[in-house]
């Protein structure tokens, strides 16, 4: 994978980053030109704002990895990325969930296509998350602000029918 990556900043940088993005953020879609030695040096608007986001990572103390969407993963390095298991990659780009390519016998992902599945993958928590959430505060499981976390029963079994407190 062609990439670059930016380790994590130390504070001097973070605070420079914050400024600096700050700035940029301020010029909006704009072109950027500058001199450096006597030369003039015009970013287009697209790198401004690839930029801009750079130093907001950089501010946060966010390592920063720049690659082309083009890039071509092995099994590996997506399955790293979204999260998983090489092998439970591997059965979902043998199911048709991921386009893949074959080179010779090994597999690579487009990294478009293994973001976009990671997107896919994220909302599907999300939902599940929001879901087991709505679940525990109808069954008054003690989940909200101010209720304790439940505990089981002498038998095992969790209270049914707890009062909030809030």
């Amino acid at each position: 994978m062609t990439s670059m990556t930016i380790s994590p900043p130390n504070p001097h940088d973070a605070k420079l980053a914050r400024i600096s993005s700050n700035q940029l953020a301020k010029l909006g879609q704009q072109e950027l030109s500058f001199k450096i030695n006597g030369e003039t040096i015009i970013l287009p608007s697209s790198a401004v704002q690839i930029l801009q986001r750079v130093l907001s990572e950089i501010a946060q103390g966010h390592a920063v990895a720049v690659t082309p969407l083009e890039t071509q993963l092995t099994t590996q390095q997506a399955a790293d990325l979204i999260g998983v298991s090489r092998p439970h990659l591997i059965k979902r780009l043998e199911e048709g969930e991921i386009p893949f390519s074959l080179i010779g016998s090994h597999r690579r992902i487009g990294l478009e296509d293994v973001l976009g599945f990671k997107l896919k993958l994220d909302r599907l928590r999300e939902e599940a998350l929001r879901e087991l959430v709505a679940q525990a505060q109808e069954l008054r499981m003690g989940y909200g602000k101010n209720d304790p976390v439940p505990h089981p029963l002498p038998d095992g079994s969790m209270p049914r029918n707890r009062r909030s407190k809030a």
